[in-house]
C-alpha cells in the first residue's frame, strides 16, 4: 500500500489549486470569475457602434 501511495504522489502534485474562501472573494474586489466563455450582462451596443462594425 505504501508503495502505491509513493508511486501516485505525482498525481497529487498535478491537482488544481483548491477553493479559497476569504472576505475578498465575496466583496467588490473580484467581479469576474476565472472561467472560459464569461459573458457579462452589459447593455447592447448603441446603433452608432453597430454601424461601424
Amino acid at each position: 500500500m505504501i508503495r502505491m501511495v509513493d508511486r501516485a504522489e505525482y498525481k497529487r502534485r498535478q491537482a488544481p489549486p483548491g477553493i479559497r474562501i476569504s472576505t475578498k472573494a465575496f466583496g467588490r474586489d473580484r467581479r469576474l470569475p476565472i472561467t472560459n466563455r464569461y459573458e457579462s450582462r452589459a447593455e447592447p451596443p448603441s446603433p452608432r457602434l453597430r454601424a461601424l462594425g
